[in-house]
Formats: structure tokens, sequence, C-alpha cells
């Protein structure tokens, strides 16, 4: 039970500036480009974008030598926040913009209605990637490339992000969907990733040699 509260790492992957900044960006840019470029092909760009604000300037990325003085601010605590403040707010204007609005890029899904089982497998499946490429220190490209794979899903889904889901709900983005509903589904995405990060521990625990009898 105390791994279990230990473990501040999904929170932080709910709670991030990384994700709240990926989003603003990525949201952003497939709107502009929505007039020139087909869902899809805007939904690639900006889950790119997303992918490469997620672990290019996350906190949980130790900062390193060669990072530059944004990056290297960014992942200070001071920097987190503000970053982080900023892109909530700038993120709740662009969706409480947009909401009411059926010509937007994002609202056809929405309007069909979040379906929880898409929702809860895909936040599983890559937080447990996620926390495999972290727990492994493989290069972070590879981060970028696992939501690059789900971009035709991630950005109307809120990139799995329960914080996003809520700021979507709360700005009246999601339509008829109601408050407790997607308050509900926050919190399965939340139960979902600590699911998967505890798997995500058991499969990087070496296993311990047997002794001889």
């Amino acid at each position: 039970m105390n791994r279990f509260f230990a473990n501040y790492r999904t929170l932080c992957l709910e709670v991030n500036a990384s994700y709240f900044l990926g989003a603003l960006l990525a949201y952003l840019l497939m709107d502009v480009s929505a007039s020139w470029l087909t869902p899809l092909a805007g939904a690639f760009i900006g889950s790119t974008t997303f992918g490469g604000a997620v672990y290019f300037f996350s906190p949980l990325n130790v900062a390193e030598q060669n990072d530059g003085w944004f990056k290297s601010w960014i992942k200070s605590r001071h920097g987190h926040l503000l970053v982080g403040s900023v892109s909530l707010l700038g993120l709740f204007i662009y969706f409480y913009s947009r909401s009411g609005d059926e010509s937007a890029l994002f609202w056809r899904p929405y309007s069909e209605g979040l379906r929880y089982d898409v929702m809860l497998f895909w936040s599983f499946t890559v937080a447990l990637l996620n926390h495999i490429i972290q727990g492994q220190k493989l290069p972070r490209i590879l981060g970028v490339c696992l939501w690059m794979g789900v971009f035709w899903v991630a950005p109307w889904y809120a990139f799995f992000n329960g914080v996003i889901l809520m700021l979507m709900s709360i700005s009246g983005f999601l339509g008829g969907i109601a408050f407790f509903k997607a308050l509900g589904m926050a919190a399965l995405i939340f139960l979902t990733k600590i699911a998967a990060t505890m798997l995500g521990n058991w499969f990087l625990v070496a296993p311990k040699s047997s002794k001889p009898p």
C-alpha cells in the first residue's frame, strides 16, 4: 500500500505543465491547419507537437548539461508552475471559444459522445509504454514516436489526460456530455494510469537470481 501512494510519477503525468503546454500548442496547430489539411493530417502534426513538448520539457526528465535555458527553466519548480498555469488558462480560453461551434475541428467526435472503452484502453496502454520508456531510460524520441502512433485518437480524447478532459467539460466544449460523466471518466483515467504504472514497475523489476540448492 505504501508503494501505491508513494508512486508520485502517475500524478505528475496528470498534473504536468509539459502536457498542458503540448496540448495547447497541438490544438492551436490543428485549428490553424484545419482549412488546408485533413483532420487526420492535422492530428498527426498536433500529436507530434504534443509528444515533443512532453518528452523534451517534462520535469520528469532530469535536466541535462546541454539543456537550453528554457528547457532547464521549465523543468524547475517555479517554471513548471508558471507554464502550467498559463497553459491551463490558454486551454480553457480555447475550449470556451470553441464551445457550441459545430463547425470546429474537434466537435464532430464529441457530438457522438466519448467512448469509455477507447479512452481507458489507450490511457492504460500509453501510460504503460511511457513508464517503460522512462524506466529503461530509452531515447526520448521513442516517447515522441509513441504519441505519433496514437495520433488518430489521442487529440479527440484529450490526450488521455483527466485534467484536460475536465477543462473541456467545464468550458462547455464537450456539448451534451454531462459534467459528472466527464468527472467519472477523468477519475477512471487516473486509476488506469496507476494500474499501468504498477504493472510497468513489475515489468522493470530485475528477476532475483535463484540460489543453488
